[in-house]
């Protein structure tokens, strides 16, 4: 890893602004250039990862570390932050406990990293006991008001800390002094400048979601906080973008990965019969595809072919997790089944950003919720769902999909796969198609149509990452 003697890294250094390299220095130009990244999408744009200050060049810590080596100790002048008085109050279930002491090993070792672990694992949970264990005041960040209540929730089970004594920066909030843990919004973070001493007392920041870091916006946030030790955590670290190594040049490698192996559920593919619309275009000749999905889901034919599903799923005892790309969408389809089942008012829940966290948690009661995918693709608790209903077309389901295999329940986790067979919703069937494949799960229901993507050609868009 170490590639210079100890004489050349007398002239580097690790602060709380990351990887500190002399403007001087013959390599400043080339480092420039390979801190420039840019995403793999429509119309990119790249953006840099470093920072310049009169006589230093900032690059990720992790990127300088892997290039250049350590430096010499007496120039590692990393942000301790504050000790404080942390005391893990629940327990470790016996499957976490060798997950989490290799992951708090780790991190004593090389003070940051990543972990991939599988929705409904406890990374929550496995993430304050290491804060716990380190005992220094903790910044958690999340990027959605539902994770922040959630979080804060969590902090008071495992940790036993009441809500007052957890602080939040959020806007013009900074909500920090004499507080033991502070969870703070990305958005506001990285797009706000804050007083420079605002993140000094943090010694641990967790990064929830953290493979929504690799973004020209949300990125600056690593030079704005600079805690000595750092943990991503995500479900799915990989980013369609390629934008993945930012945020292992910041926080890291991955200290392990655990993906769910003992379930998978059953894939009914079921193609819709409303006939072809009308492709919509922008200016520039690329598919509209918001707009074709606002027309789908102004389909009443439609509308009924998944209410009408819904409904016999229902009948089989199932409960079960509707997902929309709109609110107004949610809304319809909850109409529809009201008017189709008995009781309803106690059967059919919404669940979107915008509603209160007290309405959240008694939609999620019901035994079907409907939902937006951003809402639910991330962050939603809810073991007892064994049905999945995709009600607008996606690419990237991976995340959803992991909400219905929690945990081993009555009834075989199910999902259903409406498509819709013209323009780019061609492509985003194939994508989810293929990533059925990869998964190796068992696809059923209009198998003789499904056979038709082999045949699929991509036209002039793009697959979108709804990240």
């Amino acid at each position: 890893m170490n590639t210079f003697e100890n004489e050349e890294l007398k002239n580097f250094y690790i602060t709380s602004k990351g990887f500190k390299i002399p403007l001087n220095h013959e390599k400043v130009n080339e480092l420039k250039k390979e801190m420039f990244v840019q995403p793999y999408c429509e119309n990119p744009v790249r953006f840099p990862i470093f920072r310049i200050s009169d006589k230093f060049l900032y690059i990720p810590k992790y990127y300088g570390i892997n290039k250049f080596g350590l430096p010499n100790v007496e120039n590692i002048k990393e942000q301790n932050g504050l000790s404080v008085d942390i005391n893990f109050t629940s327990k470790l279930r016996d499957y976490q406990l060798e997950i989490c002491y290799k992951i708090l090993s780790y991190l004593k070792k090389n003070q940051s990293g990543l972990v991939s672990i599988y929705t409904g694992w406890g990374k929550t949970c496995a993430a304050l006991w290491i804060a716990s264990e380190l005992k220094l005041k903790t910044l958690i960040i999340v990027h959605t008001e539902n994770l922040l209540e959630q979080w804060k929730e969590r902090i008071t089970d495992f940790l036993g800390i009441s809500s007052n004594e957890i602080g939040i920066i959020q806007g013009p909030k900074t909500d920090i002094q004499n507080k033991i843990i502070v969870i703070g919004m990305i958005q506001s973070i990285s797009m706000k400048d804050y007083p420079t001493d605002t993140f000094k007392e943090f010694g641990l920041t967790l990064y929830d979601e953290c493979h929504h870091l690799g973004c020209r916006v949300f990125s600056k946030i690593f030079y704005k906080i600079g805690s000595k030790y750092n943990l991503g955590l995500s479900a799915t670290l990989t980013r369609s973008d390629g934008l993945t190594k930012v945020i292992k040049y910041f926080l890291g490698e991955t200290i392990l990965s655990l993906k769910l192996s003992i379930l998978n559920p059953n894939i009914i593919v079921k193609f819709t019969n409303i006939d072809p619309q009308e492709e919509k275009r922008m200016v520039n000749g690329k598919a509209n595809i918001p707009g074709m999905i606002n027309n789908l889901c102004d389909s009443f034919a439609r509308n009924l072919e998944i209410v009408n599903l819904i409904k016999d799923k229902y009948l089989e005892g199932r409960k079960i997790l509707v997902l929309s790309d709109r609110r107004n969408h949610c809304n319809e389809l909850k109409r529809l089944l009201e008017a189709t089942i008995i009781n309803s008012e106690n059967e059919v829940g919404l669940y979107y950003g915008g509603m209160k966290n007290t309405a959240l948690q008694e939609s999620n009661k019901k035994r079907i919720i409907i939902a937006t995918y951003q809402i639910a693709s991330e962050g939603y608790d809810n073991k007892e769902l064994d049905t999945l209903v995709f009600s607008t077309p996606k690419s990237n389901i991976e995340q959803a999909i992991g909400r219905i295999l929690r945990q081993k329940n009555i009834n075989e986790p199910e999902v259903i796969d409406f498509v819709d067979a013209w323009s780019v919703f061609n492509n985003l069937y194939f994508a989810r198609s293929k990533f059925y494949k990869k998964k190796k799960y068992n696809i059923t229901g209009d198998v003789k149509k499904n056979e038709y993507e082999q045949n699929i050609k991509l036209d002039n868009c793009v697959i979108i990452d709804e990240e």
